[in-house]
């Protein structure tokens, strides 16, 4: 098992030489949420990239304002810059504060738009999985066979 973190701009600015040290391998990067990007992003990206780290992205799905095609689109912007330098996969992130955002949603509602936005990523030739926590995904919220 290789040793690995999650960062997003709630981290600030991160010495990714100092990251590199602690024996970290792959950085799994949020690369934005509903139609923003994460204003440490690039940045975080372009570091552990100098630094060695293998990189993964993942977009965190609000489905309150815009479209769960929209979200896609806005991921496949951001992301397509950096194809050619992504290892580990392009990532749905659909966890708790989405449900705050958008209550009602049912597990077949839910699974069914996590599977377009992969689809859709997929459709652009990446890898891609499901990126939450592990309470989430046991709690029932997704169709078994997502």
């Amino acid at each position: 098992m290789r040793k690995g973190i999650d960062v997003s701009y709630h981290q600030g600015v991160i010495d990714w030489a100092k990251v590199k040290s602690s024996g970290v391998k792959v950085a799994v990067i949020r690369a934005g949420y509903r139609g923003t990007i994460d204003t440490k992003a690039k940045y975080n990206i372009e570091k552990a990239l100098e630094n060695g780290i293998e990189v993964g992205l993942y977009w965190f799905i609000y489905v309150d304002k815009i479209t769960i095609e929209q979200n896609a689109q806005a991921f496949l912007y951001f992301a397509n810059a950096y194809k050619d330098k992504i290892k580990h996969k392009l990532w749905a992130d659909w966890e708790y504060d989405t449900e705050k955002k958008s209550p009602g949603y049912t597990t077949a509602k839910r699974s069914n738009d996590v599977k377009k936005f992969l689809e859709i990523l997929k459709g652009k030739g990446y890898d891609v999985g499901i990126y939450s926590n592990m309470d989430y995904i046991k709690s029932g919220k997704f169709t078994p066979q997502l």
